[in-house]
């Protein structure tokens, strides 16, 4: 059964009519990771059941079996986390079908997999029988209402502009905003309400800018300063991935703001039309009046190939080298 609400996802694991499969797709990571720590605390740290973790791809056939026939001293059952399930031999890939069918009363198997398109062939048929959450990355009109929900979680009361300047920075990364919302708790303390100069100060200086630092730099074709800030943010531990999935959106909007400028569109529409606001929409627009055309069909050929290595083991630095070299040369 698939949910499209991640509360309601969240909820039905607390019920009594419970699944005893689920499925987690997609790779927006905050909500897969979000969804996966609130399963575990629910079957495992709370119900008490047993954590086994398996990757689908070194799963042999009988090994699941096996793991949920054999009992355990202390606890009633197991929490059985499969992740990349879509790589398991289809022996095994028979086996978590069949246990899903049996609907377990102590066990609950939780596979994970990268895929989104889930309609055909076995992640179709688990799809039926666990409950599904596929993990997309957040239109832009939904970041709002995540900051909302971030800062009632935390404890933080914020007006509605320094609501706007948190999503502003985040530029449509639930990441971003997650960090954002979590420094401003260590800094002004649960059940706060800093001022919109305050939070501007205390995010303005955390490491997260490092990327509208890349962005800037970016678009105004600074190769040396992008691969600069491109380098730092990943010593400092960011995920090569993330950066240029963020770049890529930053890139897309880039283009829809250039095609509104050109047709002679205001601030106000254009904010309307993309749900840009105040700092973000004020660098893209400046960056699209002022810069030529590019070849996107070039760039976009570039951040596919920047994505395809960084997820296929090539050298980090060299595939954020290649990526940089071609979008300061074009200038974005």
């Amino acid at each position: 059964m698939r949910f499209t609400s991640l509360e309601n996802f969240e909820n039905v694991s607390e019920t009594e009519n419970r699944f005893s499969s689920y499925l987690l797709a997609g790779t927006e990571y905050y909500q897969r990771n979000r969804l996966r720590q609130h399963l575990v605390d629910c079957f495992s740290k709370r119900s008490g059941l047993e954590l086994v973790m398996f990757q689908g791809n070194d799963l042999v056939p009988g090994e699941l079996k096996k793991t949920t026939s054999e009992g355990s001293l202390f606890s009633t059952g197991k929490l059985v986390i499969i992740s990349h399930v879509d790589r398991a031999g289809s022996e095994v890939k028979k086996e978590i079908l069949e246990f899903a069918v049996k609907k377990s009363n102590t066990d609950i198997f939780l596979t994970i997999t990268d895929k989104t398109t889930i309609k055909k062939g076995f992640l179709a048929k688990l799809t039926d029988l666990a409950a599904t959450f596929v993990c997309y990355d957040p239109f832009e009109r939904d970041m709002q209402k995540w900051c909302r929900k971030l800062c009632m979680e935390e404890g933080l009361s914020l007006t509605g502009d320094v609501c706007n300047l948190i999503v502003d920075y985040s530029a449509g990364s639930l990441k971003y905003l997650a960090g954002s919302i979590e420094k401003l708790v260590l800094f002004f303390g649960e059940h706060s309400a800093p001022s919109i100069d305050e939070v501007s100060r205390v995010v303005s200086t955390t490491s997260k800018t490092d990327i509208f630092i890349l962005s800037d730099a970016l678009m105004s074709g600074d190769t040396g300063k992008s691969l600069s800030a491109f380098w730092k943010m990943m010593y400092s531990g960011e995920d090569i991935v993330g950066i240029i999935a963020f770049l890529f959106r930053q890139w897309e909007k880039l283009q829809i703001v250039k095609n509104h400028v050109k047709a002679g569109n205001n601030r106000k529409v254009i904010s309307i039309k993309t749900g840009l606001r105040g700092l973000m929409l004020d660098r893209i627009i400046s960056s699209a009046e002022r810069k030529p055309e590019s070849d996107a069909g070039e760039i976009a050929e570039a951040f596919a190939r920047a994505d395809e290595g960084a997820k296929t083991g090539e050298n980090p630095f060299v595939v954020a080298a290649n990526l940089v070299f071609v979008l300061t040369s074009g200038v974005v």
